[in-house]
């Protein structure tokens, strides 16, 4: 091993470390893995709690993150079982995607789409779809369904402008 290929798995390895984003996820997917397993959820449950515990992050075992997501800051940020978070989404500080009800059956929570950005502390409610390219605002509370390449924000999730091919800069 050659001492810059040494340096940058170094480089890869620090950059876990110091990144709660990164613990936040990695201690999500083994959680996700033991919940899929027979007599195992308990301890998906348990490591949920270590997650929260060592990294500010409340992410449920049961919902369902895809590859190349990407939490920038794990403080505060709360994903409820039913959510679904599809490739390559940034999540900022403070984030919620939750229910309106708790208590009913069925999938409860939001489905964000491929390429959205999740400004700090906004707040996803219920059975929704943030679609694919669209940015939400820090401080947003969204309750509707928000069409694919929007900006939304505001308390009042008011949807400000649609974003043409060429303003996309992902």
């Amino acid at each position: 091993m050659n001492k810059k290929h040494f340096t940058r798995l170094l480089k890869r390895r620090l950059s876990w470390i110091n990144s709660s984003g990164r613990q936040a996820l990695t201690l999500y997917r083994v959680s996700h893995y033991l919940s899929k397993q027979p007599h195992l959820h308990w301890l998906a449950l348990f490591m949920s709690r270590v997650n929260l515990f060592f990294t500010g992050a409340d992410i449920s075992p049961d919902c369902i993150i895809e590859s190349k997501v990407v939490i920038c800051h794990s403080a505060g940020v709360v994903i409820g079982a039913t959510a679904i978070v599809r490739s390559s989404v940034v999540i900022m500080q403070g984030v919620t995607l939750g229910a309106h009800y708790p208590a009913m059956p069925g999938k409860r929570h939001p489905t964000i789409e491929s390429g959205v950005l999740l400004g700090a502390h906004c707040v996803v409610l219920g059975d929704i779809t943030i679609g694919a390219k669209s940015r939400i605002g820090a401080n947003a509370t969204v309750l509707e369904h928000v069409p694919a390449s929007s900006t939304v924000v505001g308390q009042k999730s008011i949807i400000s402008r649609k974003i043409s091919n060429n303003d996309i800069a992902f």
